[in-house]
């Protein structure tokens, strides 16, 4: 399919060409493969991860790997935090400069002490097939709360449904079943030898309406320790005005960043679903941040990239599967395609999808299939597709 899109605002003429929709996996029965995430491997390969059981706390994950360009998909058995057979906690990884795997826990983990944690990180010389644990200095994370997940009736947020998983049991038995409540979201290498990390922690301890707040984290030894470094994405009362859905505000959470053609960092965060996302900027390595802002763009679960010409393109959901572009460094957006449409009942979906550019101007967004609850109303198998889509921007 190709489309040309033209703005008066814009002096730009903007074409996709989109792909057929393909299937990368379909979730066993009796599973779910959910919340897809994409990266690039140090040798040219893509890795995917796929959540396989239900959202947020209690996660495992299948990971996957390709050596065509996404075409198709293995499995990686021997990824960390995993038990062999394929099983794996939920995990985010980079490619650092030097050509190293770094994998770090999704979760912090609460040492005893006030406002102190670990991060639980590996790294692999060898893209994956060999891990080294790195060995967590505890660090202070003023921010939030954590809790005790090894029980479901001591849950926060009513995210944690099921009893721990065999799997989560070892990890508790390991480094303690406190976590923070909130997730580290996304790995940033910001130059040979600062690697940043972005955490969002929830500021109220309970439902209805958790307050996230977005904290960048660096790392000047690849993982060994940590110390906070700026707070892009602050709690405002003032977002409670927005809340016209009458949901729960989730606060600023899910960052994506992305380096600019002019070397500042463009940030885009959640704000919930069926809201618009925020976005802030920083012109000093990620250090201080404009003050977050709302876009034109709606969804959660953000990706953002910037493209060799400079465009960037912004993948979200909820309440549909969008892609969105800016010819102007995320000043505007005034391009925005809808793959999935949330009231297309031939094609449910979580509408959580990733996005990755496998060439210059080449990307692949994958998306999953299904409800994160089975429907006994809309028979449909759970798993994961997506579609490669060409962009071209000539003025």
């Amino acid at each position: 399919m190709d489309l040309q899109f033209s703005n008066t605002a814009s002096p730009r003429r903007f074409s996709l060409t989109i792909g057929d929709p393909f299937t990368v996996r379909d979730a066993p029965k009796g599973e779910y493969f959910i919340h897809p995430w994409l990266s690039h491997l140090a040798n040219g390969r893509l890795l995917l991860m796929l959540n396989r059981d239900t959202d947020i706390m209690d996660m495992e994950y299948c990971v996957l790997t390709s050596g065509d360009g996404g075409n198709s998909w293995e499995s990686m058995p021997g990824w960390p935090m995993g038990d062999g057979a394929g099983r794996h906690l939920r995990s985010e990884h980079v490619s650092l400069p030097d050509g190293r795997s770094f994998v770090a826990s999704r979760f912090l983990v609460a040492t005893g002490g006030k406002n102190e944690y670990i991060l639980p990180a590996w790294i692999s010389t060898a893209d994956g097939e060999s891990w080294s644990r790195i060995e967590p200095t505890p660090f202070e994370f003023p921010f939030g709360y954590s809790g005790d997940f090894s029980e479901p009736s001591t849950s926060l947020f009513g995210m944690y449904r099921e009893k721990p998983t065999e799997l989560m049991k070892g990890f508790f038995k390991e480094f303690g079943s406190r976590w923070m409540v909130g997730l580290l979201w996304h790995l940033h290498p910001l130059d040979e030898s600062t690697l940043l990390a972005f955490v969002y922690a929830s500021t109220h301890p309970q439902r209805p309406g958790p307050r996230y707040v977005t904290v960048c984290l660096q790392s000047h030894d690849f993982g060994q320790s940590w110390s906070v470094r700026s707070v892009p994405g602050p709690y405002d009362p003032a977002h409670e005005a927005i809340n016209r859905h009458k949901k729960p505000v989730d606060g600023l959470c899910e960052p994506s960043v992305t380096r600019l053609r002019n070397g500042d960092h463009f940030l885009v965060m959640r704000m919930g679903a069926w809201k618009g996302l925020y976005t802030a900027r920083s012109a000093d390595g990620c250090r201080t941040w404009t003050r977050p802002r709302p876009i034109s763009v709606f969804g959660i679960l953000p990706t953002v990239l910037t493209l060799p010409d400079g465009v960037l393109a912004l993948a979200s959901g909820r309440p549909d599967n969008t892609l969105s572009f800016s010819l102007d460094d995320g000043e505007s957006w005034p391009w925005t395609y809808r793959l999935l449409d949330q009231t297309d009942t031939l094609h449910p979906s979580t509408r959580n999808s990733t996005l990755i550019q496998v060439e210059p101007n080449r990307l692949l967004y994958l998306y999953d299939r299904g409800y994160r609850r089975p429907d006994p109303e809309v028979h449909v198998t759970h798993g994961v597709d997506g579609t490669f889509i060409k962009i071209e921007a000539a003025p």
